[in-house]
């Protein structure tokens, strides 16, 4: 099988319907009847067969996709399915910005009762039920709704 040139993918015109143009090891050039071309992996994991999309052309070059057909294919080797870890990591993100997004936004009587829901196995439960009556008599009232990044000395 001859391997592409960067000739041909950037010739690579749309027609009636999409087609692909193969390059080798499971990589191969997906041109929509749209135009738009995509450069996706083909592989087989655990016996179930999965296309894996790379990237856009031209964004990503045959170069680029070709470094990340190798990268791929070591997860596959590896026995990890590329599109579930892209899943993963894109869920972290997802995550990781939400809670950027609320970073700050979180009252003290929502933190000071996930802290102590966390020491809980660290404190005996009569411990627990004194700090929380405490914070519930004392704290509570003046600073519970507020929010953490709001709470500054001369407010305590």
């Amino acid at each position: 099988m001859a391997k592409l040139i960067a000739l041909e993918v950037r010739n690579a015109k749309a027609t009636d319907k999409p087609y692909k143009i193969p390059d080798g090891h499971g990589l191969y050039l997906y041109v929509a009847s749209s135009g738009k071309k995509t450069w996706r992996y083909r592989f087989r994991v655990n016996h179930k067969e999965s296309t894996f999309t790379l990237g856009s052309y031209p964004q990503m070059s045959l170069e680029q996709a070709r470094g990340a057909r190798a990268k791929a294919r070591e997860q596959v080797k590896n026995g990890v399915n590329p599109v579930q870890e892209r899943r993963k990591k894109m869920q972290q993100l997802r995550e990781i910005e939400e809670a950027e997004k609320n970073f700050g936004k979180t009252t003290f009587e929502y933190v000071a009762n996930e802290w102590i829901e966390l020491q809980g196995g660290n404190w005996s439960k009569k411990h627990a039920d004194v700090v929380y009556a405490t914070l519930n008599h004392d704290a509570f009232p003046l600073i519970g709704d507020l929010q953490i990044d709001e709470i500054t000395p001369p407010v305590l």
